[in-house]
């Protein structure tokens, strides 16, 4: 039985932490199709992203959402690929997956004040215990994406403005989390955003 959900564009109301670190080149190629290329800074070093957010009353759907992304390429656009992504709620796995053609599954996520865990099933993926920013300075952004639908390319814009700052955090990947197979460790920077506002357009076929 097929899950309803909302259409595209969604609103997104919440905060979030996530964290940048370098990832091989190699090794993040494999977990992407031929058709993207993976953008490398240097000889063999790609730059990968950990996410962990909340969306809260206001957004299109209230869930939570872990995801790990690389910045990738198809032909001269450029975006975020999404290789691993994690929520909570049904209706967003099937709009994630529907509209975007992103490989969204279903995680628990157990948060307490400044510590979360999520799991899927009896399976660990990812621990993050994170501390308070200290300051947070207003900033907006545009943030492409890059996907594939039914098997054609497509770009999709996020637009986003939030209050960010460097925050003191540590996490977790075992090894068994499939996050570990991209070769996410334990970042050393990482910013939490408050008082997020983002916005996901529908997807657009790259090349129409």
């Amino acid at each position: 039985m097929s899950v309803s959900h909302p259409p595209a564009p969604w609103s997104l109301h919440g905060w979030s932490v996530q964290a940048v670190q370098w990832l091989e080149v190699n090794r993040v190629r494999a977990l992407v199709p031929p058709e993207v290329q993976i953008v490398a800074f240097g000889p063999g070093r790609a730059l990968g992203g950990l996410y962990l957010a909340t969306y809260e009353a206001g957004s299109t759907l209230e869930y939570h959402e872990l995801m790990t992304l690389v910045l990738a390429r198809h032909r001269r656009r450029w975006g975020a690929w999404v290789l691993d992504i994690f929520v909570d709620d049904a209706r967003s796995m099937a709009g994630g997956r529907g509209i975007w053609g992103l490989p969204k599954e279903m995680a628990t996520f157990q948060w307490r004040d400044g510590d979360v865990t999520v799991c899927q099933g009896e399976r660990p993926l990812c621990r993050l215990r994170y501390g308070r920013p200290r300051r947070l300075f207003p900033v907006t952004y545009r943030l492409p994406g890059l996907s594939l639908l039914h098997g054609k390319p497509i770009l999709f814009r996020s637009r986003i403005r939030s209050r960010i700052a460097l925050v003191g955090a540590r996490w977790e990947i075992p090894p068994e989390s499939p996050l570990a197979r991209s070769g996410f460790s334990r970042p050393r920077l990482t910013l939490m955003q408050r008082q997020l506002r983002a916005s996901i357009g529908q997807g657009e076929e790259i090349g129409r």
